[in-house]
């Protein structure tokens, strides 16, 4: 089952691990994004406050080919970490390929 996040629509599930989920969507306004929420439904501080991390140090750098953090929002009783979509592939399909 596809979470569900205010003022976005998941369309595809990219990756779900033991600490993250991580899928593509479509804000309100039409922009392409990726989401990554964290996979527990409390999860710890340590979970927490990296995925805030990322945001963070995402929002500082500012060069073409790293992906951008568009907003961090409370999800649940953790966080969902929005990125840009640059519509790239998990290096996973091209390593089977």
């Amino acid at each position: 089952m596809k979470p569900e996040l205010k003022g976005y629509a998941i369309e595809e599930t990219l990756h779900v691990g033991a600490s993250t989920a991580i899928y593509r969507g479509q804000r309100q306004d039409g922009t392409q994004v990726i989401i990554k929420l964290l996979g527990a439904v409390h999860p710890s501080l340590e979970d927490i406050s990296q995925l805030r991390n990322e945001y963070e140090i995402g929002q500082l750098l500012d060069r073409e080919g790293i992906v951008k953090p568009l907003e961090l929002l409370n999800y649940g009783h953790g966080l969902a970490l929005i990125l840009e979509d640059i519509g790239g592939e998990s290096l996973k399909i091209y390593v089977a390929a």
